[in-house]
C-alpha cells in the first residue's frame, strides 16, 4: 500500500505546482490583456483550480532514438525442452520485460515521508474541519430567523416571477445576517437582516434581491463548494487560496452585472444599497474599509464607472488557450521511445520466465508499464502474476502489502493447486518466502511452471530442495450419489446465482466472517472441499455439474490454526463438513485409499 500511497503524494504535488504556476501566469495575462468582463476571469481562473485535480497523467509515447530490441521476443531464447528461471543482475536496469515491484529507498533514520503525509492529511482534515464548524455555526445563527413581512415578500415573490421561477425559496428576516443566499438541510433561503433590510428603499432592495438570485441562477454555492474541496487538498499552497479567493470575486461581479444588464436604470439605486450595506456596523465591510479600497468600494466604483472597451477576441483568447495548454501539459506524460524494429527470433523462445524482486532498482528506469499501469498494477512488494500474451502483458493475479508469500501460497497462484495437492516439508512449504513479479508465457503447463520455480528456489534462492510430481497412495474421500444442487448461501458472483457454503461447526450466521470466497468448475470445489477436510476430495459421479460455480468457505476457530499440519491446518471436524457439503449437493463422500498425484517439496540429501 505505500507505493499507492507514494503515488498519491507525489500526484498531489505535481497537481499544486501546476496549480501555483498557472496561477502566476493566468494573473499575468490579465494584467496584460485587461478583459472588462468578469465571465472571462472567472472561466481563467476555473482553469487554474482544474489543475488541482489532475492526480494521474495519461502517457503518450514518443518513438525518438533508434534502437535494436526485439520485439517479438521478449526472453532469452532457449533449446526446446530446457526451462530456466531468468537471473536478474540487480546493479543493472533489468529486460525491458522484466518488471520490479520495489519503491524502496535506503533506510533512514527517519521516515520523512510518512512525516509529510502525516502533516498533510491533517491539515486537510482541519481545513474540513474548520469550514464545516464555520457552517454549522452559520446555522445556528440563521435557526433564529423568521418569515418576511407580506410587504417584503411580495417583493421577493415578484423577483422570483420576472425569472419565471415557481419553486419556493423563502425571504426570512435575521438579526444581524445577510444580506445572503443559503443553503440549508430544507432547500435554498434568502436572509436578510432587518434593521437593514428597513433603511433601504423599494429600489435598493429589488436590486439586493437580484444580486442574489443571480447566485441562485449561477449555481455559486455549489461551484463554491467544489473549489473549497480542491483547496482543502492543497491547503499548503497559498496560490490554491488566492486562486479561490479570485472566483469568489468574479462570482459576486458576474452577479452585479447580471442585476444591471436586466435592470439598466438601477445603477445608482444599487450602488446606494452596496454603499449602505458596507456602511452597517453589523456587517463586514464597514465605511473604513470601504474608504481604504476594500472589496465593496470597487464594486460600487465599477457599477458607477462605464465599462473598458475589451481587447480583440484573438487576445482574450489567449487567456483560456494558455491555461488549457497547461491543463494538456499536466494531464499528459510525454515520454521519449525508442523506435520500434520488429526482429524475427533466432530460436524457439521458452515458454516461462521468472522475474525475482530487484530490491535496489528504482521503478523509474523500468519502461515496460506507463505510470498508470504501474499504480494499478504494482503496489507494495508482495506477490504479483502476469501473463506475457502475443507481445501484451496481461495481470492475472496481485498481492498487495510489502510482505512476500509463502511458497504454498505462490504455487497455487500460479498453477491453481491446493494445499491437499501438495505434499512433503510442510516447513519449507511455509517458511519458504517470495516476492516480485512473476511473467508466464500465455500456454504454459502447470508440469513447465513448476519446473522453473525449482531452478528459482535452487538458483536464485540458493535452496537446495527438488519441487517434483509423484504418485502416492493415501486416504482420500470419494464423492458418489447424483449431483442436486441446493446451495444455501448468498449470491456474491452474479444476482442469480447462490454460493455453496462450506463450514463445520461454525457455521455462517450474522455475526460469522467468511474465511474466503471463490468459483471454478465442479473440480475445483471439490479441491476446496478437500483443503477444508484436508484431504483430497475425488469424484465417482457419472454426470457432474457443468459450467461454473461459486463457493464460501468458513473456518472453525475453537482450536488454534498449527502450520506444523500443514496442508492439513484447517481440518477441523472434516466429518461434519462433510455432511453439510451432503446437504447441498446430494453427494455421499467416503473414505478410500487411492492413488493421488501429489506435487513434492523435499530437502536434497533428506
Amino acid at each position: 500500500m505505500h507505493s499507492a500511497f507514494h503515488y498519491l503524494f507525489d500526484a498531489v504535488l505535481r497537481a499544486t505546482l501546476a496549480l501555483g504556476i498557472t496561477a502566476l501566469i493566468v494573473r499575468g495575462l490579465l494584467l496584460w490583456l485587461k478583459p472588462s468582463s468578469p465571465r472571462w476571469h472567472q472561466a481563467a481562473w476555473a482553469l487554474v483550480m482544474l489543475q488541482g485535480i489532475i492526480f494521474l497523467q495519461y502517457s503518450v509515447a514518443i518513438p525518438w532514438y533508434p534502437s535494436e530490441i526485439n520485439k517479438s521476443i521478449s526472453f532469452e531464447s532457449v533449446p526446446p525442452g530446457k526451462l530456466d528461471a531468468t537471473a536478474v543482475n540487480p546493479t543493472a536496469n533489468p529486460l525491458p520485460v522484466m518488471l520490479t515491484n520495489s519503491d524502496r529507498d535506503l533506510l533512514t533514520s527517519f521516515n520523512w515521508f510518512s512525516f509529510a503525509a502525516s502533516i498533510w492529511i491533517t491539515g486537510c482534515g482541519l481545513v474540513l474541519l474548520w469550514w464545516i464548524s464555520a457552517c454549522i455555526f452559520s446555522a445556528k445563527r440563521l435557526r433564529n430567523s423568521v418569515s418576511a413581512t407580506e410587504t417584503w415578500a411580495m417583493e421577493w415573490q415578484a423577483v422570483l416571477k420576472q425569472y419565471g421561477i415557481r419553486k419556493s425559496i423563502p425571504l426570512h428576516i435575521t438579526h444581524d445576517a445577510g444580506p445572503m443566499l443559503g443553503l440549508l438541510l430544507r432547500g435554498f433561503r434568502v436572509f436578510v437582516p432587518r434593521q437593514l433590510w428597513s433603511s433601504l428603499t423599494e429600489k435598493e432592495r429589488m436590486a439586493i434581491l437580484h444580486h442574489e438570485l443571480a447566485h441562485l441562477r449561477h449555481g455559486d454555492i455549489w461551484k463554491g463548494f467544489l473549489a473549497r474541496l480542491v483547496v482543502c487538498l492543497h491547503w499548503f499552497n497559498p496560490l490554491a487560496w488566492w486562486t479561490l479567493n479570485k472566483l469568489d470575486e468574479c462570482a459576486e461581479l458576474l452577479c452585479d452585472d447580471e442585476v444591471l444588464y436586466n435592470n439598466p436604470d438601477a445603477v445608482a439605486d444599487y450602488a446606494r444599497a452596496l454603499f449602505r450595506i458596507g456602511s452597517d456596523p453589523r456587517q463586514i465591510h464597514s465605511p473604513s474599509s470601504a474608504a481604504r479600497g476594500g472589496k465593496l468600494y470597487h464594486r460600487i466604483r465599477r457599477i458607477l464607472s462605464p465599462a473598458p472597451p475589451e481587447r480583440s477576441m484573438m487576445k482574450r483568447t489567449l487567456l483560456l488557450v494558455v491555461p488549457m495548454l497547461l491543463l494538456a501539459i499536466n494531464l499528459l506524460d510525454f515520454q521519449l521511445v525508442a523506435e520500434e524494429k520488429t526482429t524475427q527470433p533466432e530460436s524457439i523462445p521458452r515458454k516461462v520466465a521468472f522475474a525475482p524482486p530487484v530490491t535496489n532498482q528504482p521503478r523509474e528506469k523500468t519502461h515496460t508499464l506507463s505510470k498508470e499501469e504501474r499504480f494499478k498494477y504494482i503496489s507494495g512488494t508482495g506477490l504479483n502474476v502476469y501473463i506475457w500474451d502475443a507481445g501484451n502483458l496481461k495481470l492475472k493475479s496481485q498481492r498487495f502489502g510489502d510482505e512476500s508469500s509463502s511458497l504454498f501460497s505462490a504455487v497455487r497462484i500460479l498453477t491453481d493447486l491446493q494445499n491437499v495437492d501438495l505434499g512433503g516439508n510442510s516447513q519449507l512449504w511455509v517458511n519458504t518466502k517470495l516476492g516480485g513479479d512473476f511473467i508466464i508465457r500465455k500456454g504454459t503447463s502447470t508440469e513447465d511452471i513448476i519446473e522453473g520455480l525449482g531452478s528459482v528456489l535452487n538458483q536464485d534462492l540458493k535452496l537446495q530442495a527438488s519441487l517434483e510430481f509423484k504418485k502416492v497412495d493415501q486416504e482420500v474421500y470419494v464423492a458418489r450419489g447424483t449431483f442436486q444442487a441446493a446451495p444455501p448461501g448468498p449470491a456474491w458472483r452474479r444476482p442469480e446465482d447462490k454460493s455453496y457454503l462450506i463450514y463445520g461447526k461454525e457455521g455462517p450466521g450474522p455475526d460469522k466472517q467468511h474465511g474466503e470466497e471463490d468459483a471454478g468448475k465442479f473440480p475445483d470445489f471439490l479441491k476446496a472441499i478437500g483443503s477444508r477436510v484436508g484431504r483430497p476430495v475425488l469424484s465417482d459421479i457419472k454426470n457432474p455439474p457443468q459450467g461454473s460455480i461459486g463457493w464460501r468457505t468458513y473456518f472453525d476457530h475453537s482450536e488454534r490454526t498449527t502450520w506444523k499440519d500443514f496442508p492439513r491446518q484447517f481440518a477441523k471436524n472434516p466429518q461434519l463438513v462433510l455432511k453439510h457439503v451432503s446437504e447441498q449437493t446430494g453427494l455421499t463422500f467416503h473414505e478410500e485409499n487411492r492413488e493421488v498425484r501429489l506435487l513434492f517439496l523435499e530437502e536434497l540429501g533428506n
